[in-house]
């Protein structure tokens, strides 16, 4: 089953809906079981558990990966030469990790993020292309706003958007970068990558983060920016996800802990004040997933239920209405 609310001028969210808002979640209907989502600022796509990917919405950047650059697109299968294992997508771009271990993306491609090794200002590229080392070892990507990583083993590369350093490469900070590079840094189980920072789940457990902390999204307590990953607490965190200016993650007990930008009620705390560190959100410790949006954050209990906080415009939330919330409001079924 799959049920999508929220903003939908472009149809990014339910492709048969009107282009108002969804307050309230609608039934997408797909003829096979669905085994992941991905969305970007203005498209969606999905792997269906034969590894096929199908992409709709804005398709202004080829984020859809359709062979062309149509600004609104109905659904359509992405053209890959073999099943995805798992899917990203960023801004305006999107990525699949194939079933032989290769990487391909395709849509925005101006700050390097599809990693072709190219020249900056390219043009976008509507269709899947491999990522230019042609490796066959990776073992997860993960999409920022205009970057892109990709870990094989516990090694790290990222590439794209960089003027905030938020690819953590030493020893050129601040440089863009158009083809995946090794950060040289530490030893990462999991990468996840917001606007303009990252962070990263150690072998251990420990968080890792680095890049812009103007808004504490690093969550270290210190609102100064770092050129490459430090090691911000020890955890032990189960999984960690991050958007524009804050970041969540599930602790062992199964508990929510935000950080960064509050304003608008993101991080579930109840109010909307700044967090410089982790902060338990709420009460529940029966949480089995979390992820972050733009301006909100929603999650998974372990009874299936989806609960989610932050702001309301569009219906992000999926509670019947467009009031904001500072704590967790269960979306309605």
């Amino acid at each position: 089953m799959l049920v999508c609310w929220g903003r939908n001028d472009l149809r990014q969210a339910a492709p048969d809906a009107g282009d108002d808002g969804l307050i309230t979640p609608v039934m997408v209907t797909w003829p096979v079981p669905i085994a992941q989502v991905a969305i970007g600022s203005t498209h969606t796509c999905i792997r269906d558990g034969a590894g096929v990917v199908t992409c709709w919405g804005g398709n202004d950047r080829g984020q859809l990966g359709h062979g062309t650059i149509t600004a609104q697109a109905p659904p359509a299968t992405v053209a890959l030469p073999a099943a995805a294992v798992q899917l990203a997508a960023g801004e305006h771009h999107s990525c699949a990790r194939l079933v032989d271990r290769t990487l391909w993306c395709w849509g925005a491609n101006s700050e390097g993020q599809l990693g072709q090794d190219d020249v900056d200002g390219a043009s976008p590229e509507p269709s899947p292309v491999q990522e230019a080392l042609g490796r066959t070892d990776w073992d997860e990507v993960d999409c920022g706003y205009g970057h892109t990583f990709a870990r094989s083993g516990t090694e790290v590369f990222a590439t794209g958007r960089n003027f905030q350093d938020q690819l953590g490469i030493v020893p050129d900070p601040g440089e863009q970068v158009r083809v995946l590079t090794a950060l040289g840094g530490p030893a990462l189980a999991q990468i996840v990558g917001g606007q303009n920072f990252s962070c990263g789940r150690g072998v251990g457990g420990a968080r890792w983060c680095w890049g812009n902390d103007n808004e504490a999204q690093l969550g270290d307590g210190a609102l100064v920016d770092q050129p490459a990953p430090v090691r911000v607490d020890d955890g032990p965190w189960r999984t960690l996800d991050v958007d524009t200016f804050h970041g969540c993650g599930l602790t062992p007990d199964g508990m929510v802990a935000c950080w960064g930008r509050g304003i608008e009620g993101q991080l579930g705390t109840g109010d909307s004040g700044q967090r410089l560190v982790p902060t338990v959100a709420g009460t529940f410790d029966d949480w089995v997933a979390v992820s972050t949006g733009r301006f909100h954050s929603c999650g998974q209990r372990a009874d299936a239920s989806v609960w989610c906080t932050g702001r309301n415009e569009d219906g992000e939330l999926g509670t019947g209405d467009l009031e904001r919330r500072y704590g967790w409001a269960r979306v309605l079924w």
